[in-house]
């Protein structure tokens, strides 16, 4: 999923709009995984773009401009996603944060970042699965219940299909739901 929202960023008219100056990536950076495909794929995709940062830790990204706000990516898997979370916020600086889903292991991890979030002021996006519709449901009870000042929710998706017609996306994924998230993760 990085790899795609990189590419996405990297394409009109995104790309008038931020520049992407790093890519955080410990594990294909290493001993261990720089002799694995996806890390020869990545080095090669570095070389042709040589003013993007390949690093291994947040403590490496090149500085921030000061007209500029720094805005994080974070997609990895969800057992690595409150460290990368916290890890851009207190290192990198980020102001704002795109969170590929699941967001974290646990709810208790999510509360913990949403209070890192709110104590640092940084705005947080969290990507979703339109699939999973009672976490939709959930977020909207929510909004109801709760004044506009306290949180913001907006869900966006790609997904042509109306909750009537949710049948037909789910007989379009025939290895099954729990395929279709699990590879993700």
């Amino acid at each position: 999923m990085g790899w795609t929202h990189m590419f996405q960023l990297q394409q009109p008219p995104l790309n008038q709009m931020a520049d992407v100056v790093g890519v955080v990536e410990p594990f294909l950076v290493s001993s261990q995984g720089q002799h694995l495909p996806g890390a020869k794929q990545l080095q090669e995709y570095m070389r042709k773009h040589p003013s993007i940062a390949l690093v291994a830790s947040p403590d490496d990204l090149p500085p921030v401009q000061p007209s500029k706000t720094r805005v994080g990516v974070i997609s990895v898997r969800a057992a690595d996603s409150k460290q990368c979370f916290e890890d851009a916020i207190l290192k990198a600086g980020c102001r704002a944060i795109y969170l590929e889903k699941p967001g974290g292991n646990s709810v208790a991890e999510l509360d913990e970042m949403i209070a890192l979030a709110d104590q640092e002021r940084v705005t947080v996006q969290v990507g979703y699965s339109r699939n999973c519709g009672t976490y939709v449901q959930r977020a909207e009870a929510y909004m109801a219940r709760t004044s506009a000042d306290q949180h913001a929710i907006t869900l966006i998706h790609s997904n042509p299909l109306s909750d009537a017609d949710m049948e037909e996306c789910f007989v379009r994924c025939q290895p099954g739901m729990f395929y279709d998230m699990a590879c993700h993760d």
